[in-house]
């Protein structure tokens, strides 16, 4: 029989979860060392009164899954055509900071891209705008994103665009968003996004001392005091629009992991915003990123203050902001094993979406890629161009990256939780998931692992308790 599963052992309960209805079923102990026994063999042996009391009910099945092949594919053109939710601008690949680990950055530690004086022209902006409000109209929302290099250096442009939209769609309304360092956001500035309901997300890296470690002007000068200075202004002249700034930390190995904490549950400007976080990236850095165990431990430990919080024994006013949104990440896992589903006969590991159809970034040079965080250097992930249009076999390859390790993934437990993204292979301007089989698979037991932990989570938080709106254990 091929069967496909993963058996779960908590210190109190047994469990196996079944990949083809993608669900989680409480079983017990002499059920378990049955289905244990036999979890790691292809041809599985069970006695047929054993198994058909779950396939019964519609679980564990023989496997279905024949080809590797999105779903989506077949309306990947129309998708594409009708369905583009968000568009990134890359007005100017220029910066007023050289931050050391910005992927940018001459005085970085990376290779995968530089600053260069190139800015957007007003003809890309109008022509980039044009594709997508004509291709967008199924989309449910449309937002438009300025990003850079440092985007309030083309904040003229900026203007433009947002004029040229208002008169352009006017059925349908755009919304606007903006990435920036926020030295540039002076009152005049402020009170133009303020209009025109822009969503601002500022990048800070907390205390001053932290922050200024790497985020420098490129006089070598910290960037922390003019920030705070024009966030003071903004807080003082425009309090309603003070309120909707988020911000954004990239966490380095580097630094006190419980001291930045500390700045942003207390600081006066920021206690109150959203935050976001992201980990230094390690795809093309020339140097090891290497986590000391303090932050590693405090970071487990403030992930167990969050099931603490679900189980009702600890505030959710009391977490840190850097776990609070990873309530919505948990939730997302609850609500996939609720709604279940089956694979079928063709599908597609989880991880790749629909390049240029969930965000579109274009370059200053008019180059089209499937989001802001791939590299501009990558041929492979280059899916068109403004004046050529999108290249519908490349997105069709992304999308279905998982076709080059057909056989592993046809056997994986894991298939419905597979989080590789092509942008996490990417090497000397190359991404390896493309060329190389190797590549691909070295990330498969990290990316099991990670699924692993979540579903054994989900398991720890009903045995002690923990409501969910919907059930989701059989």
């Amino acid at each position: 029989m091929n069967i496909i599963y993963k058996t779960i052992k908590t210190r109190n309960r047994h469990y196996v979860y079944d990949r083809n209805a993608n669900r989680i079923l409480s079983i017990d102990e002499s059920d378990y060392n049955k289905l244990l026994e036999q979890e790691k063999k292809i041809d599985k042996e069970f006695d047929d009164n054993f198994i058909r009391k779950f396939q019964e009910k519609g679980f564990l099945l023989e496997n279905q899954l024949e080809i590797i092949e999105n779903p989506l594919t077949r309306y990947s053109e129309h998708i594409l055509n009708h369905y583009k939710e968000q568009l990134i601008l890359q007005v100017t690949q220029r910066c007023n900071l050289r931050c050391e680990y910005c992927v940018y950055s001459e005085k970085g530690e990376y290779h995968n891209r530089k600053h260069s004086n190139n800015d957007m022209s007003v003809e890309l902006a109008e022509k980039a705008i044009n594709m997508y409000l004509d291709t967008s109209n199924e989309a449910p929302d449309r937002v438009i994103s300025f990003y850079g290099g440092e985007p309030l250096l083309k904040i003229e442009l900026i203007k433009h665009c947002v004029e040229y939209v208002k008169k352009k769609s006017i059925e349908k309304k755009v919304r606007f968003a903006m990435t920036t360092n926020g030295t540039l956001l002076t009152m005049d500035i402020a009170r133009f996004l303020a209009e025109n309901n822009f969503e601002v997300l500022i990048s800070l890296d907390g205390s001053k001392n932290e922050h200024n470690e790497y985020r420098k002007f490129a006089n070598g000068k910290g960037s922390f005091d003019t920030i705070m200075n024009n966030l003071r202004a903004i807080r003082k002249e425009l309090p309603d629009f003070f309120k909707t700034i988020q911000f954004n930390t990239v966490l380095n190995p580097k630094h006190n992991y419980e001291n930045i904490k500390e700045y942003f549950q207390t600081d006066e400007i920021v206690a109150d915003a959203t935050l976001m976080h992201t980990l230094v990236e390690e795809n093309d850095s020339s140097t090891n990123i290497d986590f000391r165990k303090e932050f590693t431990r405090s970071r487990e430990y403030d992930h167990f203050l969050l099931l603490l919080h679900m189980l009702n024994h600890y505030s959710f006013e009391s977490l840190n902001k850097f776990v609070k949104l990873k309530k919505i990440m948990i939730s997302r896992k609850h609500e996939q094993l609720m709604t279940g589903g089956y694979i079928g006969k063709i599908n597609h590991p989880s991880g790749p979406c629909m390049p240029g159809s969930r965000r579109i970034f274009v370059n200053v040079k008019g180059n089209l890629y499937p989001c802001e965080k791939v590299s501009e250097n990558c041929e492979q992930e280059r899916i068109g161009n403004i004046d050529i249009g999108l290249d519908l076999e490349k997105i069709n390859n992304i999308l279905n990256i998982g076709k080059l390790t057909e056989d592993e993934c046809k056997k994986c437990w894991a298939f419905q939780y597979c989080n590789m993204c092509c942008n996490k292979a990417e090497k000397d301007n190359i991404c390896l998931f493309f060329s190389s089989r190797e590549a691909r698979l070295s990330h498969c037991k990290l990316a099991r692992k990670a699924a692993y932990n979540d579903l054994k989570e989900i398991c720890i938080l009903k045995e002690f308790g923990c409501e969910f709106k919907i059930e989701m254990f059989m």
